[in-house]
């Protein structure tokens, strides 16, 4: 998108408010006062953790972000965003080496889940905490706890990148490396909503004419809708292997595009086969962040896109990865923050698939936001990557991995959709993690599923110029 959508208006004070962002007003109206949850990211850290240095830097990060220290309440009759005051000593610090009763992880799991299994107000926070349990000499259990409303995957990657960075500093006895702060969310919420009715007339009418006719995937059930049984989700993974994986970058490569645009004109090729259907509406997730100050911004900005995409049933894959490409294009171009599309629930619960990209599934895989918690920590000297914390100059070596807790998402977060993907690329190759649906489909039918398009991904590498054969395919 063009910069005419404006700069970022002035830094909103930390004393006032700021306006919510549509994610977050989404968020307030549909927990209408009850409690939200918390994405909780728990790590197990061996070696010799510099305490203090881990307590300061994350005061650094709090310090430059007002999003971690916001929360949601009503200012003359309108929820807001209001900031608390700059604060030190954010992390919790519980020594529990000295349990005896039962084995010390066995303690820490259930200190953090008990902690955080909870959840929040919106109005009370706090949205972020952070908590550090000493299991011992040299290990540690980090939990991170974030609120959705003030965060999304490509926060999380800058908050570790700059916790990490500043541990680094910290840990040697360095001043942070972090200079002036970032733009912040306020400021984030006040573009987006002077974007929005700047623009509004405009995306109304594409919106309208672009979705005029258009019908949900009538996805292929296991089970008569009048025989469905109560509302369950189920999870499934998928990995296309370090041999298809590069074969797909490089076809991504050879046709001048991105690998996220060749898998989702993969899935929607796939999607077409599978529903027997040619003209199929699907979402996906957008950052949001549109200018290039939005990228340091920690904040829910992510939002999602509604595809439509239509086939004649006879095309190549370079043809539908056209069609998918310039869709994605125009939908980026009217992006409108769900206040338009969303008036369209019967297009929005069907299907959707989302990406998480290379630079920030080095540092982690899947964000928390299916349950699950793989980190993957850049090598050193990746400025995209997300630094090794404790390795500057091998003076304070520190290991980590995840810490298993069970703070699972509820069945009732997967509501919106029948069937969504989130993939993302690492060096070990594309993993996709998928939610479905199982009052509707069978584990059997999506195990199917998932092979059926891991074998479209192998045809298409193969021979990307010959005709897909959609023709069966129903319009």
């Amino acid at each position: 998108m063009e910069n005419s959508v404006g700069k970022l208006g002035p830094m909103v004070p930390s004393y006032k408010s700021a306006p919510l962002t549509f994610q977050q007003e989404a968020a307030w109206n549909a927990l209408a006062g009850k409690e939200s949850r918390y994405i909780v990211f728990a790590l197990r850290l061996t070696g010799g953790l510099e305490v203090d240095a881990l307590r300061l830097s994350i005061d650094r990060v709090v310090e430059r972000h007002e999003s971690l220290r916001t929360r949601m309440v009503i200012v003359a009759g309108e929820p807001r965003q209001v900031v608390a005051p700059e604060k030190t000593s954010e992390l919790v610090v519980v020594d529990i080496s000295g349990s005896q009763t039962e084995g010390v992880h066995s303690v820490a799991k259930s200190f953090i889940e008990k902690r955080y299994g909870t959840g929040v107000r919106l109005d009370q926070g706090p949205l972020f905490s952070a908590t550090l349990l000493r299991l011992g000499r040299d290990e540690h259990a980090l939990a991170l706890a974030i609120d959705h409303s003030v965060s999304d995957g490509f926060s999380m990657h800058i908050l570790f990148r700059e916790l990490w960075l500043s541990y680094n500093q910290f840990a040697a006895n360095g001043p942070s490396c972090l200079s002036c702060k970032p733009p912040q969310y306020g400021d984030y919420a006040t573009w987006q909503r002077s974007t929005f009715l700047k623009k509004k007339s405009e995306n109304e009418e594409y919106w309208k004419i672009r979705l005029a006719g258009a019908a949900p995937v009538r996805l292929p059930a296991d089970v008569v809708l009048e025989d469905v049984r109560p509302f369950s989700a189920a999870e499934m993974r998928l990995s296309f292997g370090d041999g298809l994986s590069r074969n797909l970058a490089g076809l991504a490569r050879n046709e001048r595009t991105t690998l996220f645009l060749v898998v989702l004109s993969i899935f929607v090729t796939h999607l077409a086969r599978w529903c027997q259907q040619r003209d199929v509406v699907l979402w996906t997730v957008h950052t949001g962040r549109m200018l290039p100050d939005h990228v340091n911004v920690i904040g829910c900005c992510a939002t999602g896109l509604l595809l439509r995409i239509v086939l004649s049933g006879h095309e190549r894959f370079a043809d539908v990865l056209k069609i998918v490409a310039d869709e994605y294009g125009k939908a980026q171009e009217h992006i409108e923050f769900g206040q338009i599309v969303g008036r369209m629930p019967e297009l929005q619960q069907t299907v959707g698939i989302s990406w998480l990209p290379a630079e920030y599934c080095t540092a982690f895989e899947n964000c928390g936001i299916f349950g699950i918690q793989i980190f993957r920590f850049a090598r050193l000297g990746d400025p995209a990557g997300v630094p090794i914390p404790g390795q500057v100059g091998r003076t304070v070596p520190l290991g980590i991995e995840p810490f298993p807790v069970d703070i699972n998402v509820v069945d009732g977060e997967y509501q919106d959709d029948s069937l969504g993907f989130l993939f993302s690329h690492s060096s070990k190759g594309i993993f996709g993690h998928g939610h479905y649906r199982a009052d509707l489909f069978t584990a059997e039918t999506m195990h199917r599923f998932s092979e059926e398009f891991q074998r479209t991904a192998e045809h298409v590498v193969r021979n990307p110029r010959v005709p897909l054969m959609l023709a069966g395919t129903k319009s």
